[in-house]
């Protein structure tokens, strides 16, 4: 069984305030972390950022998240209201 894990990562996110995924922890990015952190759990097939910012698009392309099938996809997610507060 194939088992994907989608993360969402709005750009103009309201609680934290634009740009929260791009924040510097450590030297990079939060959405790099949290890719990270999704790829070590054993029963996830694959991981992919879904994001609506050109931004967050091309900073997962650039630490290399759609590598090992893997994936950045660009989707218009405030058109789903389970996103609304992400």
């Amino acid at each position: 069984m194939k088992i994907v894990a989608i993360i969402p990562s709005r750009g103009t996110a309201t609680r934290y305030g634009a740009n929260k995924a791009l924040a510097q922890i450590l030297d990079k990015p939060m959405i790099e972390w949290v890719h990270r952190w999704a790829k070590e759990a054993d029963f996830l097939s694959e991981v992919v950022v879904a994001t609506d910012d050109k931004g967050i698009y091309e900073c997962v392309e650039g630490f290399g998240g759609h590598d090992g099938g893997d994936g950045v996809l660009m989707a218009e997610l405030r058109s789903n209201p389970a996103f609304f507060r992400c």
